[in-house]
Protein backbone atom coordinates (compact mmCIF):
# COMPACT_ATOMS: atom_id res chain seq x y z
CA UNK A 1 0.00 0.00 0.00
CA UNK A 2 2.82 2.43 0.78
CA UNK A 3 4.34 1.70 -2.62
CA UNK A 4 1.16 2.95 -4.27
CA UNK A 5 0.36 5.89 -2.02
CA UNK A 6 3.88 7.21 -1.46
CA UNK A 7 4.65 9.11 1.73
CA UNK A 8 1.74 8.55 4.08
CA UNK A 9 2.21 11.67 6.15
CA UNK A 10 2.39 14.90 4.21
CA UNK A 11 5.40 17.13 3.92
CA UNK A 12 3.91 20.41 5.02
CA UNK A 13 3.52 22.81 2.07
CA UNK A 14 1.84 26.14 2.65
CA UNK A 15 0.56 26.49 -0.91
CA UNK A 16 -0.82 22.95 -1.09
CA UNK A 17 -4.46 23.98 -0.77
CA UNK A 18 -4.51 26.22 -3.86
CA UNK A 19 -6.03 23.53 -6.10
CA UNK A 20 -8.47 22.08 -3.57
CA UNK A 21 -12.16 22.26 -4.41
CA UNK A 22 -13.59 22.41 -0.92
CA UNK A 23 -16.99 23.43 -2.25
CA UNK A 24 -17.38 19.85 -3.48
CA UNK A 25 -17.34 18.52 0.07
CA UNK A 26 -21.09 19.12 0.08
CA UNK A 27 -21.43 16.08 -2.20
CA UNK A 28 -20.31 13.77 0.60
CA UNK A 29 -22.01 12.55 3.76
CA UNK A 30 -21.41 14.84 6.72
CA UNK A 31 -21.74 14.75 10.48
CA UNK A 32 -21.02 17.30 13.21
CA UNK A 33 -18.83 16.60 16.22
CA UNK A 34 -17.84 18.91 19.05
CA UNK A 35 -14.71 20.20 17.29
CA UNK A 36 -15.16 18.86 13.74
CA UNK A 37 -17.36 18.73 10.71
CA UNK A 38 -16.59 15.35 9.15
CA UNK A 39 -17.18 14.50 5.48
CA UNK A 40 -16.91 11.00 4.08
CA UNK A 41 -18.29 8.93 1.22
CA UNK A 42 -18.44 5.69 3.17
CA UNK A 43 -20.56 5.89 6.31
CA UNK A 44 -18.60 2.95 7.75
CA UNK A 45 -15.97 5.59 8.51
CA UNK A 46 -18.28 6.83 11.25
CA UNK A 47 -16.78 4.08 13.41
CA UNK A 48 -13.72 6.36 13.70
CA UNK A 49 -15.67 9.32 15.08
CA UNK A 50 -15.12 8.39 18.72
CA UNK A 51 -11.40 7.94 18.04
CA UNK A 52 -11.31 11.35 16.35
CA UNK A 53 -12.93 13.06 19.33
CA UNK A 54 -10.71 11.27 21.85
CA UNK A 55 -7.53 12.09 19.94
CA UNK A 56 -8.46 15.76 19.74
CA UNK A 57 -9.30 15.92 23.45
CA UNK A 58 -6.19 14.07 24.64
CA UNK A 59 -3.80 15.71 22.20
CA UNK A 60 -5.10 19.13 23.24
CA UNK A 61 -4.53 18.35 26.92
CA UNK A 62 -1.04 17.04 26.16
CA UNK A 63 -0.03 20.07 24.10
CA UNK A 64 -1.46 22.61 26.53
CA UNK A 65 -0.79 21.10 29.93
CA UNK A 66 2.43 19.14 29.43
CA UNK A 67 4.11 21.33 26.81
CA UNK A 68 2.50 24.72 27.43
CA UNK A 69 1.70 25.39 23.78
CA UNK A 70 -0.83 27.91 22.50
CA UNK A 71 -3.53 26.20 20.43
CA UNK A 72 -6.07 27.09 17.80
CA UNK A 73 -9.65 26.56 18.93
CA UNK A 74 -11.64 26.75 15.69
CA UNK A 75 -13.94 24.07 14.27
CA UNK A 76 -11.94 21.81 11.95
CA UNK A 77 -13.19 20.44 8.64
CA UNK A 78 -12.12 16.80 8.30
CA UNK A 79 -12.66 14.89 5.05
CA UNK A 80 -11.97 11.16 4.65
CA UNK A 81 -12.09 10.83 0.88
CA UNK A 82 -11.73 8.12 -1.78
CA UNK A 83 -8.47 8.13 -3.71
CA UNK A 84 -10.50 9.34 -6.70
CA UNK A 85 -12.61 12.25 -5.46
CA UNK A 86 -13.86 15.71 -6.40
CA UNK A 87 -11.99 17.71 -3.77
CA UNK A 88 -8.27 16.92 -4.01
CA UNK A 89 -6.00 15.10 -6.45
CA UNK A 90 -3.94 13.00 -4.05
CA UNK A 91 -1.61 11.83 -6.82
CA UNK A 92 -0.83 15.38 -7.93
CA UNK A 93 -0.54 16.46 -4.29
CA UNK A 94 2.02 13.64 -3.82
CA UNK A 95 0.56 12.95 -0.41
CA UNK A 96 -2.38 10.99 0.94
CA UNK A 97 -2.78 13.09 4.08
CA UNK A 98 -2.59 16.86 4.16
CA UNK A 99 -3.92 19.91 5.96
CA UNK A 100 -4.28 23.67 5.81
CA UNK A 101 -3.91 25.17 9.31
CA UNK A 102 -4.93 28.58 7.99
CA UNK A 103 -8.24 27.12 6.76
CA UNK A 104 -8.49 24.52 9.56
CA UNK A 105 -9.00 21.72 7.03
CA UNK A 106 -7.67 18.14 7.08
CA UNK A 107 -7.95 15.87 4.03
CA UNK A 108 -7.19 12.14 4.33
CA UNK A 109 -7.30 9.35 1.78
CA UNK A 110 -9.75 6.63 2.82
CA UNK A 111 -7.29 3.76 3.18
CA UNK A 112 -9.90 1.28 4.37
CA UNK A 113 -12.23 1.43 1.39
CA UNK A 114 -10.01 1.14 -1.67
CA UNK A 115 -10.94 -1.00 -4.67
CA UNK A 116 -10.42 -4.75 -4.64
CA UNK A 117 -7.94 -4.38 -7.50
CA UNK A 118 -5.75 -2.01 -5.50
CA UNK A 119 -5.94 -4.18 -2.39
CA UNK A 120 -4.99 -7.27 -4.37
CA UNK A 121 -2.05 -5.48 -5.97
CA UNK A 122 -0.62 -3.66 -2.95
CA UNK A 123 -2.04 -5.47 0.06
CA UNK A 124 -4.05 -4.23 3.01
CA UNK A 125 -3.12 -0.85 4.56
CA UNK A 126 -1.25 -0.85 7.87
CA UNK A 127 -3.55 -0.99 10.87
CA UNK A 128 -4.31 2.45 12.37
CA UNK A 129 -2.81 4.30 9.40
CA UNK A 130 -5.86 6.58 9.26
CA UNK A 131 -5.42 7.40 12.96
CA UNK A 132 -1.70 8.15 12.68
CA UNK A 133 -2.21 10.33 9.61
CA UNK A 134 -5.05 12.19 11.32
CA UNK A 135 -2.95 12.81 14.45
CA UNK A 136 -0.13 14.23 12.33
CA UNK A 137 -2.38 16.69 10.51
CA UNK A 138 -4.35 17.60 13.63
CA UNK A 139 -1.07 18.61 15.31
CA UNK A 140 -0.44 21.08 12.48
CA UNK A 141 -3.95 22.51 12.74
CA UNK A 142 -3.78 22.92 16.52
CA UNK A 143 -0.27 24.40 16.79
CA UNK A 144 0.20 26.56 13.68
CA UNK A 145 0.41 29.55 13.65
CA UNK A 146 0.15 30.10 17.35
CA UNK A 147 3.69 28.88 18.08
CA UNK A 148 6.97 29.93 16.45
CA UNK A 149 8.86 26.65 16.39
CA UNK A 150 12.62 26.51 15.92
CA UNK A 151 15.07 24.62 13.72
CA UNK A 152 14.32 26.93 10.74
CA UNK A 153 10.84 25.53 10.24
CA UNK A 154 11.92 21.89 10.42
CA UNK A 155 10.39 21.48 13.88
CA UNK A 156 6.87 22.09 12.59
CA UNK A 157 7.01 18.85 10.61
CA UNK A 158 9.20 16.90 13.02
CA UNK A 159 6.85 17.54 15.90
CA UNK A 160 3.84 16.36 13.88
CA UNK A 161 5.71 13.21 12.86
CA UNK A 162 6.48 12.59 16.53
CA UNK A 163 2.83 12.86 17.57
CA UNK A 164 1.90 10.33 14.87
CA UNK A 165 4.08 7.79 16.70
CA UNK A 166 1.93 8.17 19.83
CA UNK A 167 -1.56 6.78 20.42
CA UNK A 168 -3.64 9.69 21.71
CA UNK A 169 -6.90 7.72 21.79
CA UNK A 170 -6.44 7.57 25.55
CA UNK A 171 -4.57 9.67 28.10
CA UNK A 172 -1.69 7.21 28.55
CA UNK A 173 0.15 8.66 25.51
CA UNK A 174 1.90 5.39 24.70
CA UNK A 175 3.64 4.43 21.48
CA UNK A 176 1.37 2.57 19.06
CA UNK A 177 1.41 -1.18 19.59
CA UNK A 178 -0.36 -1.92 16.31
CA UNK A 179 2.33 -0.69 13.93
CA UNK A 180 6.11 -0.63 13.85
CA UNK A 181 6.70 2.85 12.43
CA UNK A 182 8.84 4.10 15.31
CA UNK A 183 10.90 0.94 15.63
CA UNK A 184 11.42 0.77 11.86
CA UNK A 185 12.54 4.39 11.79
CA UNK A 186 14.93 3.82 14.68
CA UNK A 187 16.55 0.88 12.89
CA UNK A 188 16.77 2.78 9.60
CA UNK A 189 18.18 6.01 11.02
CA UNK A 190 20.32 5.09 14.01
CA UNK A 191 22.98 2.91 12.47
CA UNK A 192 26.16 2.00 14.35
CA UNK A 193 28.04 4.65 12.39
CA UNK A 194 25.52 7.36 13.29
CA UNK A 195 25.47 6.28 16.94
CA UNK A 196 29.25 6.60 17.16
CA UNK A 197 29.15 10.03 15.53
CA UNK A 198 26.39 11.30 17.82
CA UNK A 199 28.16 10.01 20.91
CA UNK A 200 31.39 11.75 19.96
CA UNK A 201 29.55 15.03 19.38
CA UNK A 202 27.01 14.79 22.23
CA UNK A 203 24.11 14.88 19.71
CA UNK A 204 25.22 18.28 18.38
CA UNK A 205 25.34 16.97 14.80
CA UNK A 206 21.94 15.29 14.89
CA UNK A 207 20.60 15.27 11.31
CA UNK A 208 17.47 17.37 10.85
CA UNK A 209 16.96 17.45 7.09
CA UNK A 210 17.13 14.05 5.43
CA UNK A 211 16.52 11.64 8.31
CA UNK A 212 14.10 10.97 11.16
CA UNK A 213 16.74 11.43 13.87
CA UNK A 214 15.13 14.53 15.36
CA UNK A 215 11.64 13.00 15.38
CA UNK A 216 12.94 9.90 17.14
CA UNK A 217 14.77 12.04 19.70
CA UNK A 218 11.52 13.85 20.53
CA UNK A 219 9.81 10.46 20.92
CA UNK A 220 12.55 9.42 23.35
CA UNK A 221 12.04 12.57 25.43
CA UNK A 222 8.30 11.92 25.51
CA UNK A 223 8.46 8.22 26.32
CA UNK A 224 10.91 8.89 29.17
CA UNK A 225 8.81 11.74 30.59
CA UNK A 226 11.27 14.55 29.80
CA UNK A 227 8.57 17.09 28.95
CA UNK A 228 10.56 20.13 30.07
CA UNK A 229 13.25 19.18 27.55
CA UNK A 230 10.65 18.90 24.78
CA UNK A 231 9.42 22.41 25.63
CA UNK A 232 12.93 23.80 25.20
CA UNK A 233 13.72 21.75 22.10
CA UNK A 234 10.64 22.93 20.20
CA UNK A 235 11.76 26.56 20.24
CA UNK A 236 15.55 26.29 20.04
CA UNK A 237 17.37 27.51 16.96
CA UNK A 238 19.26 24.24 16.56
CA UNK A 239 20.56 21.25 18.49
CA UNK A 240 23.60 23.11 19.77
CA UNK A 241 21.36 25.76 21.31
CA UNK A 242 19.24 23.06 22.96
CA UNK A 243 22.31 21.33 24.43
CA UNK A 244 23.49 24.62 25.92
CA UNK A 245 20.01 25.64 27.14
CA UNK A 246 19.32 22.48 29.13
CA UNK A 247 22.94 21.65 29.97
CA UNK A 248 22.64 18.34 28.11
CA UNK A 249 25.50 16.07 29.14
CA UNK A 250 27.36 13.13 27.64
CA UNK A 251 25.62 11.00 30.26
CA UNK A 252 22.27 12.18 28.85
CA UNK A 253 23.38 11.21 25.35
CA UNK A 254 24.50 7.80 26.59
CA UNK A 255 21.05 7.24 28.14
CA UNK A 256 19.44 8.13 24.82
CA UNK A 257 21.72 5.76 22.89
CA UNK A 258 20.99 2.98 25.39
CA UNK A 259 17.29 3.55 24.71
CA UNK A 260 17.93 3.41 20.96
CA UNK A 261 19.77 0.11 21.27
CA UNK A 262 17.03 -1.43 23.41
CA UNK A 263 14.41 -0.30 20.89
CA UNK A 264 16.30 -2.04 18.06
CA UNK A 265 16.10 -5.46 19.69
Amino acid sequence: MKKLLGIILSVFVLSSCASWKLENLSKYNSTNLNKFVVYTENTNNYEYLLDIENIEKNLRVYLEEKLGLELNDEIITLAILPLDNEVIDFEKQKSTATSSPSKQVILLADFYHVSDDISALYGEPPKDILITAFTHELTHCLTLWQNKFGFSGKMEESFAVFTSYIDFRDEKYRCFTTNSDLQDDIKANYTEERIESLLSNNLENIETKKTMELEIFIAYLHLTGKYDYIKELLFCKNMKAFITKVNWSIADTEDFIDWIKRAQI
